[in-house]
């Protein structure tokens, strides 16, 4: 009986660990946001990318190159009609909060212009976020 309690506890606590988990990963609904104030919803499934501005709705095919981690950000880099660009969460404990970065260089994932700013749950300030994380 005493093991019977023991595995169940060491169970339901691995369950518990494995859902509190804030793995980093670009898929799923995003509020974005973009210089010009615009507010723009994007669905990221694991091959396309949908954007809808003002009931406009974009689809757009990618293709993920990499990801990885640098000074602690983790970024994903991929590609649409063979432009780059760079999705990075900014803090590493902070999965709701991204940047959306078009490269201009195939070789530095962080070289390029802020497109947007990226929030799971609410329109991010464009400005706020770019002054607080972006450095051009």
């Amino acid at each position: 009986m005493k093991k019977l309690i023991t595995l169940s506890i060491t169970l339901v606590s691995c369950l518990f660990l494995s859902g509190c988990s804030k793995e980093q990963n670009i898929e799923g609904k995003w509020k974005a946001t973009d210089a010009y104030k615009q507010k723009i919803n994007l669905s990221i499934d694991p091959t396309t990318i949908t954007m809808e501005i003002k009931k406009h709705e974009k689809e757009m095919e990618y293709k993920e190159i990499s990801n990885s981690e640098k000074n602690n950000m983790k970024y994903f880099v991929f590609e649409i009609d063979k432009q780059q660009f760079t999705i990075v969460f900014p803090n590493k404990r902070d999965a709701n909060t991204a940047l959306f970065i078009k490269n201009n260089s195939n070789h530095d994932p962080f070289s390029g212009a802020l497109t947007y700013t990226m929030n799971r749950e609410k329109f991010p300030n464009y400005e706020q976020t770019a002054k607080q994380y972006f450095k051009n």
